[in-house]
């Protein structure tokens, strides 16, 4: 019995030495990728921050930051956005033009510390520049760090991780706003990942966008992909747009108070599954369809906004089609 009590132990003791071990940040070749869709329009769009190139400022040595656009492929841009280093203080500086270099990341925080933001930004979907900076829109902000744990990566390695409760004051008044996640080695795994501790507020205009995945040397390390099976979907129009013959879903009224009613074609043949997700992605509802051809439903408990409906083929694990609804 001790015997094997020992065996526990080293096991045990193994695996918390995998979570333990700090794993610095990247100094190239790795790549941030979220995926977005628009309310309006069909088809997918891709935004990636793409580490790349070095140079020196001040003497130090900076890894380049380049944003790469994909927009209803009318845009496909790719801009320096900014510079970023890590310190010895396992402390993530970024610098962007026309700003001093600041903290971006702190990994050597503990449960209860508190880090402080000099600059806020504006999130800008679809804009070849993702970080609006505005002086009179620059409230003070910062987080604190409410719990430490490990996450398991694609590739058989765990990571720690710090779960941040995000605060900001405007005139006085305090206001905390979307909570953060950080991993060891790439940051962010909120909105679009890597710049989103600094941002506040966001641009939408019909916009959803979702942090899908991390790449680092052409390996994915991280994957979280509501679109496709993989790091970046084959085109970003797979979700192909559908008239009114054609649709694989009908969903009505749209705009909804809460009575919903989907209707999934006879066109559609296979093993299907429904989902809803909100803006960030996140699920809120998933069903399996045995031979179902409409569903009603009641969702007088969402809150108002936009969420997406998405009809997945199961055999595939392909995203057929989606439709965006709001809530009132």
């Amino acid at each position: 019995m001790k015997k094997h009590l020992f065996v526990i132990m080293i096991v045990f003791f193994n695996i918390g030495l995998k979570s333990q071990n700090y794993h610095p940040f990247p100094t190239e070749n790795a790549i941030w990728h979220s995926i977005g869709s628009n309310y309006f329009f069909d088809g997918l769009y891709s935004q990636q921050y793409i580490l790349q190139g070095d140079t020196i400022i001040n003497d130090e040595k900076w890894s380049k930051v380049y944003f790469k656009n994909i927009y209803f492929e009318t845009r496909d841009t790719l801009n320096y956005l900014a510079a970023i280093r890590e310190n010895e203080n396992k402390q993530i500086l970024v610098k962007i033009p026309m700003l001093p270099e600041f903290i971006l990341y702190d990994f050597s925080l503990e449960i209860g510390d508190t880090i402080w933001y000099d600059y806020a930004f504006i999130g800008v979907v679809g804009s070849d520049n993702p970080l609006g900076f505005y002086d009179e829109y620059n409230h003070a902000h910062y987080k604190v760090v409410v719990d430490k744990d490990s996450v398991l990566l694609e590739n058989g390695q765990y990571r720690n991780r710090i779960i941040l409760n995000c605060f900001r004051e405007i005139h006085g008044n305090l206001h905390q706003h979307e909570d953060n996640h950080w991993i060891e080695g790439f940051g962010c795994t909120s909105w679009s990942g890597l710049f989103h501790p600094i941002v506040i507020d966001r641009y939408l205009n019909g916009d959803v966008i979702k942090f899908v995945c991390f790449k680092q040397d052409d390996e994915v390390l991280y994957l979280d992909n509501p679109y496709c099976a993989d790091c970046l979907c084959e085109t970003f129009t797979s979700i192909a747009p559908f008239d009114d013959t054609d649709k694989l879903l009908t969903v009505y009224p749209n705009p909804s108070k809460g009575d919903l009613t989907i209707v999934i074609s006879e066109n559609a043949n296979g093993n299907f599954v429904l989902r809803i997700t909100d803006i960030s992605g996140k699920k809120s509802f998933e069903q399996f369809l045995h031979n179902q051809r409409q569903i009603n439903m009641n969702l007088d408990t969402y809150k108002s906004g936009f969420y997406i409906i998405q009809l997945w083929d199961v055999g595939r694990n392909k995203l057929m089609e989606n439709r965006k609804i709001i809530i009132e």
